[in-house]
């Protein structure tokens, strides 16, 4: 099953509640929309199954201005569940240094995604680009892509990248994608090595995006045995079995979310939660059950792997 040129045109011109029920009429499955017209990564896991056993998956991508509206790309399973999880991330409404997490995401993607949706997205954006294999640029190839880019977009980009004042959604697509084009691999990490070695790691996160994520950062913080599961129901099965000596726990996994998990065993498990949600009142009911830490997503890449290396030192002792 597929999108008809009619929902197409709806989802094209329309906010994101329309949207929404356009997709409820192709499927079982809610669309998860968090919307906002105005900003570059807007969407909390925006896609949905048309249909179950189908391989088609649908993201909509808000990646231009409110007066343009949405953008809605096919794409297939594999590279639609790799896009959500990079728009799940939440929306930078004002300009900084982009995180670790970010460029690392961005650069999944672009590895991930073909050459042909790689230029479509880049003729469509108005960017004097021309992508070869491989169709990301590697950390050094900064100048050619100032190169290629028109002049007034790059002083935008490099405007919004340095000037914590300026507001990401107060330019224009090109410039929104050449921040996160020019960013792209500026942090190199340092891998400590003070981790105790037998220390293990269960990781629970219904993302397999995500946790790979976290296994990176870290294992560039010096960890080097991990667990995996993606909802709440293995992560206890795993719990009993593996005996982890921390668990890394998202909040909303099917099956078991996070809460259910720290409810049954937040006082006997070392339990970091690492979720979007960010709401004072989950970082307290988490805590009142048993989470000895918090961290919200997206996350400072350096500073995670900082700090969860610090906890397992602690536990360590």
């Amino acid at each position: 099953m597929k999108f008809t040129k009619e929902i197409l045109q709806i989802a094209a011109n329309k906010g994101s509640q329309k949207v929404a029920e356009a997709m409820r009429t192709l499927s079982n499955y809610e669309a998860k929309i968090f919307a906002s017209k105005a900003e570059f990564v807007p969407l909390k896991k925006a896609f949905t199954y048309l249909a179950p056993g189908k391989e088609e998956s649908v993201i909509v991508y808000s990646a231009v201005t409110t007066a343009e509206g949405f953008s809605v790309l096919m794409v297939s399973q594999k590279d639609a569940l790799v896009l959500a999880d990079l728009l799940a991330m939440k929306t930078v409404g004002v300009s900084k240094r982009f995180t670790e997490m970010e460029r690392s995401a961005v650069s999944e993607v672009l590895n991930v995604l073909s050459n042909s949706y790689v230029s479509s997205l880049v003729e469509t954006a108005g960017l004097d680009l021309e992508f070869g294999p491989p169709c990301f640029i590697e950390p050094g190839g900064m100048e050619e892509i100032v190169k290629a880019l028109k002049k007034e977009d790059v002083e935008d980009a490099i405007a919004v990248i340095f000037d914590t004042r300026i507001e990401i959604a107060n330019y224009g697509l090109r410039a929104r994608l050449a921040i996160i084009i020019l960013t792209d691999g500026m942090i190199t990490l340092e891998k400590s090595k003070d981790v105790n070695k037998n220390f293990k790691v269960l990781i629970a996160d219904d993302s397999s995006f995500m946790r790979k994520m976290v296994r990176d950062i870290l294992q560039e913080s010096g960890f080097s045995k991990f667990v995996e599961c993606g909802n709440g129901k293995e992560c206890l099965k795993h719990f009993e079995a593996e005996k982890p000596d921390l668990i890394t726990l998202d909040l909303i996994m099917p099956e078991m979310d996070g809460m259910e998990v720290l409810k049954k065993i937040g006082k006997k498990a070392n339990i970091v939660v690492v979720s979007a949600v960010g709401q004072t009142h989950f970082m307290e009911e988490a805590k009142k059950y048993g989470a000895i830490d918090y961290i919200t997503k997206p996350f400072d890449r350096r500073l995670v792997g900082e700090k969860i290396r610090q906890i397992a030192n602690q536990l360590s002792k």
